[in-house]
This record gives C-alpha cells, structure tokens and sequence, in this order.
C-alpha cells in the first residue's frame, strides 16, 4: 500500500514536467517570434533613412 501513493505522486511529478516543457518550449518560441519582429523594424527603420 506505500507503493501507491508514490507511484501516483510520480505520475503526476511526469506530467508536470512535460507541461513545463511545453510551457518553456512556448515561452522561448514567442521570445524568438518578438525579437525576429523587433529585428525586422530595426532593420526597416535603419534602412529607410540613407
């Protein structure tokens, strides 16, 4: 019976995990997303005044 309670915290421990990589793997697409963006006017700015 003290195998159960463990197994289940371990199961709940590995689904954590993997949303918090799916959280970190989102956060870090949306941080590249906003700094190609932010690249592009800079470069359009820069760009536009000879």
């Amino acid at each position: 019976m003290r195998d159960m309670p463990i197994k289940g915290m371990g199961k709940r421990l590995a689904v954590r995990a993997r949303v918090t990589l799916v959280e970190t793997m989102v956060i870090v697409g949306a941080i590249r997303a906003f700094a190609a963006i932010y690249s592009y006017i800079v470069i359009a700015a820069t760009n536009s005044h000879p």
